[in-house]
Formats: structure tokens, sequence, C-alpha cells
């Protein structure tokens, strides 16, 4: 035997729950190979710029700048976790294929006017936070059942952001390396590894904010408003970061970041940590509101209600019953904070509810009735 048996194994429904992913759609089968097809020339050009040597010199230093800023917007998206193959997907484009969509945007613009000033303070910051949002844009018009708020359109501009960061670090790397030498390679990284690897992601985190407002709006006005006012203040921020070291022989840059690009930082952590905080109100709002109408236990409230309890629940699972247990803990958490979020879209909303939210609902509440037994066993 392989291990030990678990209980559901032989419940074809529970069995159903836990393996619902079906085959992928086509659109989901085009855009891997669409990505993976400007990946694969975004190295190529990287290549051709750069040679072997420096580009995996670069790609390895230009990497460990961003751990600590992946892991702060995987913490933000705790309540109600995005799907592991969008997130790759959100960097997966900021590094292949809005660098790809920037520069050649960049290259036509260019026809009109070579002033440096111009590219880099008008035409980088409005074509380059186009190609990062973009990703955001085609989320919420092809799978617009993904984004619930803010938490979660913070969470994938700005993993785009971090994509594009990773992709510009490594040319800017990898052109300090073969023309400066490994002194020019240190400055560089310090500059832009160390001190500014939030550029990008911040910038583009205003276009998130602007979409999550959207999502959530009630107005056709708000809707369409909210991402182009947060795709202005995206193109301001970045264009207010890349003018000022045109400015005071690049004194400008030391001002812009102490006066406006750490302070910005700083709302934008604290924004984020709120909307999150928000999210966990929600889920109790919601979860409560549905248990008055009998549709959950007290004990889900308790369990779906509270991140630590999440937790503790998950390391038990494992603890009794291995990996399998453990997914199972995590998918019927998850499907109660989904079935709490899309409650509290429909009893918020003053439109007639979506028939296909409604069907959504009864699906999750199916679901976990299967999977409870399983969750809260009986004596």
């Amino acid at each position: 035997m392989s291990g030990p048996v678990v209980p559901w194994a032989y419940d074809a429904n529970a069995m159903a729950v836990l393996q619902s992913r079906g085959p992928r759609s086509k659109l989901t089968v085009l855009s891997i190979a669409i990505l993976g097809l400007a990946l694969v020339l975004v190295v190529i050009l990287l290549l051709m710029v750069g040679g072997p040597r420096p580009v995996l010199i670069s790609a390895l230093a230009a990497a460990a700048s961003f751990p600590l800023l992946i892991w702060f917007f995987f913490w933000l998206d705790r309540w109600e976790p995005e799907p592991a193959r969008y997130r790759w997907a959100a960097l997966a484009w900021g590094g292949s294929a809005a660098v790809l969509i920037g520069a050649g945007a960049q290259f036509l613009l260019s026809a009109f006017s070579r002033s440096e000033f111009l590219g880099a303070v008008v035409f980088a910051p409005v074509t380059e936070e186009f190609a990062k949002g973009l990703f955001l844009v085609l989320v919420f018009w092809l799978r617009p059942a993904q984004l619930h708020g803010v938490v979660d359109s913070i969470v994938y501009a700005c993993l785009a952001g971090i994509g594009f960061a990773y992709t510009e670090d490594v040319l800017y790397y990898s052109s300090a390396l073969t023309d400066g030498g490994p002194n020019e390679l240190a400055a560089t990284v310090v500059i832009r590894g160390l001190f500014s690897p939030f550029a990008h992601p911040l910038f583009t985190s205003a276009i998130g904010i602007g979409v999550g407002v959207a999502v959530t709006a009630r107005t056709l006005q708000v809707k369409v408003l909210a991402p182009l006012l947060g795709y202005l203040v995206a193109v301001l921020l970045h264009a207010t970061w890349n003018g000022s070291t045109m400015v005071a022989e690049g004194r400008g840059f030391l001002i812009a970041y102490v006066l406006i690009m750490l302070p910005a930082l700083a709302v934008l952590i604290v924004l984020a940590a709120r909307a999150r905080r928000n999210e966990g109100r929600l889920v109790q709002r919601a979860l409560t509101d549905a248990q008055q109408r009998g549709w959950i236990t007290p004990a889900d409230i308790a369990l779906a209600g509270s991140l630590q309890a999440r937790r503790a629940a998950c390391r038990s699972a494992k603890l009794h019953g291995g990996a399998p247990a453990k997914q199972l803990m995590e998918t019927y958490t998850n499907d109660l904070t989904l079935l709490a979020f899309l409650h509290d879209a429909v009893m918020t909303s003053p439109l007639p509810p979506d028939p296909k939210v409604a069907l959504q609902v009864g699906d999750l509440l199916v679901r976990t009735q299967i999977l409870r037994p399983y969750v809260f066993p009986g004596p």
C-alpha cells in the first residue's frame, strides 16, 4: 500500500469536489501559448543584448530583489487566495508580454520624437503602465469571477509589476556588467535592486486599486472612471520617478524618492492592509448571515472566519491525514470564503442578482455540504 486510505476516497461525490478542476479551456491553452512565446522572445532579446554569461549573472542578481515583495502580496491574498496559475500568469505577463508591448509601443512613438526627456517622462510611463495594467483588464473582461475587490486587483497588478521589474533589471544589470564590469553592476544592483525594487509594483498598484474599485462599484460611471483614474495616477508616479533623474544632475531623484515614492509606498501598504482587514470583516458578516439562513453551521464560521483557525486546522489535518487531508481542509475553507464574497455581493448590490452568481452560490453550498462530514467528523 502507498499509504493510509482516507475516508473520503470511498465517497464519489467528495472525490468529485476535490478533483473538480476540469480540462483546460481553449482560452487557457491560448494564454499559455502566448505567454510561452513571449517569454521565449524576451529571453532571445536579452541574450542578443548581453550574451549568455552576463544574462545568467544578471538573472540571478535580479532574482534576489523580489522574494520579500512576492511574499507580501501572497500574504495580502490570504483570505480568498487567487489560483496559483493566475499568480504565475501575472508574473509571466509582466516579465514578457508587458515588456514586449511596452518596448514595441515606445519604438513606434520614437518615430515622432527621439527626445530623451519625452522618452523617459512620457513615452515610457504611458506605454509601460498600459502594458502592465492590460493583464488586469483582460482578467476583468475574460475572467471577472476571479476579481472580488481591491485586494485581488492589487495582487494581480503588483505581481505584473514585479515581473516587469525583474526583466528590466536583468536588462540593466547585463548592460552594466558588459559595459562597466563588476563595479558598475554592483552600483546598479544597489540602486535598482536594494533601494527601488518596489517601483514598478507601486506604479501599477494604482491601476489595481482603480480596477478593484470598479469591481464593487454600483454605477457605470465609477466602473469606467476608476480604472482610468488609476491608470493616470500610475503614469504620473512613473513619470515623476523617471523625470526626477533628469533634475539637478540626478539629485532630484533623491528628493522624489524621499518625499514622494516612500510616502506613496507607505500609503499602498496601509491601504492594502486595511483592505485585507475589511475582507476578514466581510467574510465574518456574510458567513454569519448565511448561518442565520441555515446554509452553514456555526462551526463553519469559527473555522473560515479566522485565518489563525484556518492555519491550525490545516496543520492538524496534515498531521492526522497527510497532504490529502490538508487539501480537503483548504478546499473547504476556500469554498466557504468564496461563498461569503458572492453572498455579500448579492446582498449589497442594488441590482437584481446575476443568475450566474446564484448558481455559483448553490454550487458552493452543495460542495461544502458534501465535504462537511469529513471536516467535522462526528464522535
